[in-house]
């Protein structure tokens, strides 16, 4: 991971004011493969700094605030992201996993109702973490 981090550095050295792209897979380095949370928020935060509408690195930002424990400000990600791309299944399904992870099913139950019109395979995926859950 420390020689992809030395390679992304170096492209953003060579481009003048940064990539959103290239801060996008800093914060995946930091958040996937170093557990550096903290240093994953920055990096997408830099990435929305160059693209600030990007629902996918807004979506990024909530999986590490969800990973932390962080469930307001994960929800509130996954809320914007959803916002800027209304036709994610993802998205919704971050949602309706999280409801379920905080003790809200009837929520999850409605956000499955969504994606089975978005997403099949993410309905399927969050229809069988609802009967899972207590």
């Amino acid at each position: 991971y420390q020689k992809a981090l030395t390679t992304f550095n170096e492209s953003i050295r060579l481009q003048p004011g940064g990539d959103p792209e290239t801060y996008y897979w800093i914060g995946e380095v930091y958040r996937v493969g170093l557990n550096q949370p903290d240093k994953a928020i920055s990096a997408y935060r830099d990435s929305l700094r160059l693209r600030p509408n990007d629902a996918r690195t807004i979506n990024q930002i909530g999986l590490v605030h969800a990973e932390r424990l962080e469930y307001p400000e994960a929800l509130a990600a996954f809320k914007e992201a959803i916002r800027l791309k209304p036709s994610n299944g993802l998205y919704h399904s971050n949602v309706g996993l999280l409801y379920l992870r905080v003790g809200m099913k009837k929520e999850a139950q409605e956000v499955y109702r969504t994606l089975l019109t978005l997403d099949k395979k993410k309905a399927q995926e969050l229809y069988e973490a609802i009967n899972e859950s207590k």
